[in-house]
């Protein structure tokens, strides 16, 4: 992985984004190809991708949908990949979680963000681990979310494929605004904060 990390050109390093959305989820611009971005997702230590399992249900990252296909491959740790499906509201509450349902257009594509709130529930669908090596392939449409265990650190390659919609779908029972996240303009720090990352993990 540091190979790819040490070519990748300034111009896309540049494009990255520090606490994307959760506290210390980092998302890592390595290429660009005719608007299709491959990306290294990583957490930190003190990341929270843990609280999108929990007894209230609310999650750190929302349930969302994609604009792109995409295909996920574990480079270090383990992830695991919450598959979810919305069913019809009932009186059966105990179904699934109730939460409340956005359609998104990410502010990274100059869009309005979260909009047109309405109630929904949602029920897990598929649990899938991704250990060093092994490929998730997602559909745009898949309802997901990401876990990742309390304090570890962990980084998968994200590659997306074309653009099949503009508009996104979001899923939260929580505050859809997410953790701020930040830029940096200087390509040796960004390299350095990512190596420095998958050298603890290695520890």
């Amino acid at each position: 992985m540091l190979p790819i990390l040490l070519t990748a050109k300034s111009e896309h390093l540049k494009m990255s984004r520090f606490n994307l959305h959760v506290k210390g989820l980092h998302s890592i611009v390595l290429d660009e190809n005719e608007g299709k971005l491959t990306r290294l997702y990583i957490t930190s230590e003190n990341h929270e991708m843990y609280l999108n399992v929990n007894e209230n249900h609310h999650k750190a990252l929302g349930v969302h949908s994609h604009r792109y296909d995409l295909k996920l491959t574990g480079i270090v740790g383990t992830f695991t990949n919450i598959n979810y499906k919305e069913l019809v509201i009932s009186v059966n509450l105990e179904a699934g979680v109730k939460c409340y349902k956005w359609s998104y257009c990410s502010t990274l594509k100059n869009g309005q963000g979260a909009h047109d709130k309405t109630e929904a529930m949602l029920t897990i669908d598929s649990i899938t681990s991704v250990r060093v090596g092994e490929i998730l392939e997602l559909k745009h449409h898949e309802l997901h979310t990401v876990y990742v265990p309390k304090g570890k650190i962990c980084a998968w390659l994200v590659e997306e494929g074309e653009t099949k919609t503009t508009t996104t779908t979001l899923y939260q029972n929580g505050n859809t605004s997410g953790y701020p996240s930040s830029s940096f303009d200087d390509v040796d720090w960004i390299r350095d904060f990512v190596k420095d990352l998958l050298i603890k993990a290695e520890k």
